[in-house]
């Protein structure tokens, strides 16, 4: 659990898989 205020990790992870997708759907 993430303290309130803070986004927990997965969120973060889910942030950069979603660049990385928008990334691979450029190519």
């Amino acid at each position: 659990d993430a303290p309130i205020g803070k986004p927990p990790v997965f969120y973060r992870a889910k942030s950069e898989w979603a660049s990385l997708f928008a990334s691979l759907r450029n190519i």
